[in-house]
């Protein structure tokens, strides 16, 4: 049984440890009239914004000026861009400004890019959305299709009960075997004959 719980306490950290979350930073907004009174994006709209991003130190990698000031334009959901610029624009307003940092796992994550990005490099960008068309209305059965996301978890949940159910028919409660049970001696044949 101590070593069922053992190995179970050590699943248990490993879970935590690899559930730790890595997500974007909203780090200022600034929306028209003070509050969002347009739309906002979700999953599958059309996004058009403007963009500068940049390092922690400030500098420049890539910008909307550097690209005659037109527009950047992608659907979120989409994996065209990378994922932290798709998380970063989830519900942000027509019109708006916001400041987000994106942690390397979500940017261009150990390698970066060369001569462009560093290795390992949280990035930064200050976007201004242009406009925002929203997704078609999908039929019904999209959207009992479940994400990967929920495909993964369900996954690593079956995978822990595998181990789990190994476990303990490795290990069966020791509880089970007969144990001598301190305290009076047990009597033997030839002390019962006497």
């Amino acid at each position: 049984m101590n070593k069922f719980l053992i190995a179970l306490l050590v699943l248990a950290t490993l879970s935590v440890s690899i559930s730790q979350e890595i997500g974007v930073s909203i780090l200022k907004t600034d929306t028209p009239k003070g509050k969002c009174t347009g739309k906002t994006a979700s999953i599958g709209d059309y996004l058009s914004l403007k963009y500068v991003g940049k390092f922690e130190d400030g500098t420049v990698f890539d910008s909307s000026a550097l690209h005659n000031n037109e527009p950047f334009n992608f659907t979120i959901g989409e994996r065209k861009v990378i994922p932290g610029l798709e998380i970063g624009t989830i519900n942000i307003c027509e019109g708006e400004k916001r400041s987000i940092k994106i942690p390397y796992q979500l940017a261009y994550g150990e390698n970066g890019i060369e001569n462009a990005i560093p290795p390992r490099t949280d990035i930064y960008f200050d976007l201004e959305v242009v406009s925002i068309e929203a997704a078609p209305a999908q039929p019904f059965y999209y959207q009992l299709i479940p994400s990967v996301g929920t495909i993964i978890a369900f996954s690593m949940l079956a995978g822990f009960i595998v181990l789990v159910k190994f476990i303990i028919k490795r290990y069966p409660e020791e509880s089970n075997s007969k144990k001598p049970t301190p305290g009076k001696p047990k009597k033997t044949k030839a002390a019962k004959q006497n």
